[in-house]
């Protein structure tokens, strides 16, 4: 009767059981560059963000979603190699932050342990504050 429970215990000790969590999309951002230009007389901030993310997952990526300032006028979206030019923007600001996602085409894939970038250029008209008369 040992015998049988101490090969049942051992058959149980070397038995490797599986997950059944599904794989998930990760995105790790690998290198950001912000390059900003301001026009003063214009009052206009114009902004070029490009952002370089590897999918540290163990699923395909179809969707990259990036936060902007909820006051940002976006001007162009460039992206390689996998997304197309399908962008949504969220339409409820979140903490004064808007989302927006970037989509891919079928068949469009960036698989685990491959980079994507995404290059935004919009542009913010800063808030003007009215100088206060000292006493």
């Amino acid at each position: 009767m040992r015998t049988i429970l101490l090969l049942t215990l051992i058959l149980c000790l070397t038995t490797q059981a599986g997950a059944q969590t599904p794989a998930i999309v990760i995105w790790q951002v690998t290198s950001f560059d912000v390059n900003a230009n301001v026009q003063q007389t214009e009052r206009v901030l114009n902004v070029v963000a490009t952002i370089t993310a590897t999918n540290v997952g163990g699923a395909q990526g179809r969707t990259l979603t990036l936060r902007l300032n909820s006051k940002a006028s976006v001007k162009s979206v460039t992206t390689k190699p996998y997304w197309s030019r399908t962008i949504s923007l969220g339409s409820q600001p979140l903490l004064g932050e808007r989302p927006m996602n970037t989509n891919t085409p079928a068949g469009s894939i960036c698989g685990p342990a491959t980079s994507a970038s995404a290059a935004t250029g919009y542009w913010l008209t800063p808030r003007v504050s009215s100088p206060t008369k000292a006493r």
